[in-house]
């Protein structure tokens, strides 16, 4: 109980977060500061509740920081008929991938907002458990599943650092034929 109390005071004016070090790692920890006090000359309020083995329980409110850097790019096909998204790491290598097809939506329906939803999801749930957390975004196409993919990826667990529309524009496009002469 005591290396318990010194731990949560050291944690706390680490400003570190419970979860981080199981509590049989304290005693290694604890060694390298002297200033810590005792528990008896420490403030009532000041002190967490003491438990014994490992603090499994989740910071609440834990925030995401923008400058994490993205480990993976979900790309997304939105074509007239289907949906396709494919994730894979920074370097191109396919991590997962899934489709309205995939997911059990049949024929017109495969390109629609259901399907978006939920072959985005399913193709982010590998990745996530794979281990990637944030990714970049790709949008290619123009069906009406495009907004719902977002939702389905957020709904997954990953965290999106940035969406880029890549959709083909014709600029100017291909050179007009001759003028018919009369």
């Amino acid at each position: 109980m005591f290396i318990h109390s010194i731990s949560m005071t050291l944690l706390r004016r680490l400003r570190l977060p419970p979860t981080t070090i199981p509590l049989f790692y304290f005693h290694q920890i604890t060694r390298n500061f002297a200033d810590i006090s005792s528990p008896l000359e420490s403030d009532a309020d000041d002190e967490l509740p003491a438990t014994v083995g490992i603090i499994d329980e989740e910071p609440r409110g834990e925030r995401w920081d923008p400058l994490t850097p993205a480990d993976s790019v979900v790309r997304v096909s939105a074509k007239r008929n289907n949906i396709h998204i494919t994730v894979s790491d920074l370097e191109g290598r396919v991590i997962s991938r899934s489709s309205g097809g995939m997911v059990g939506f049949k024929h017109r329906e495969r390109s629609q907002q259901d399907a978006a939803a939920a072959s985005s999801e399913q193709a982010v749930k590998k990745a996530v458990f794979k281990g990637h957390r944030v990714c970049h975004l790709e949008i290619k196409g123009n069906s009406q599943g495009r907004g719902q993919v977002l939702r389905g990826i957020l709904g997954a667990g990953m965290k999106v650092k940035s969406i880029r529309d890549t959709t083909p524009v014709p600029t100017p496009g291909v050179r007009p034929p001759a003028a018919r002469r009369l």
